[in-house]
């Protein structure tokens, strides 16, 4: 899941850097017949829809699969083989 968390974030991150320097770029002059209020717009919710979707399906998918996982019946196990460890200072 790290890496998905890292391209979604990497995907978000361009969107916004592309929306920053077009912005910049428009008060500058120099995209100022090319980009209007209405491409703007539109980067703004394209940069909310990626930002909204791809943070809610990797959550709820980290969600399913920590719940389908069953943790809870596995704690104690982890938590012996932790005990075993030389060195380990675990909370029994």
């Amino acid at each position: 899941m790290f890496a998905v968390y890292v391209f979604a974030g990497t995907f978000v991150q361009g969107i916004a850097a592309v929306t920053l320097a077009v912005v910049l770029l428009r008060r500058r002059g120099f995209l100022s017949g090319i980009a209007g209020d209405e491409q703007l717009h539109d980067l703004g919710k394209m940069l909310f829809a990626f930002l909204d979707l791809l943070g809610r399906t990797s959550g709820v998918s980290q969600y399913l699969l920590i719940w389908y996982g069953q943790p809870a019946r596995r704690g104690p196990v982890l938590r012996q083989a932790h005990a075993a460890v030389p060195g380990c200072r675990c909370s029994r």
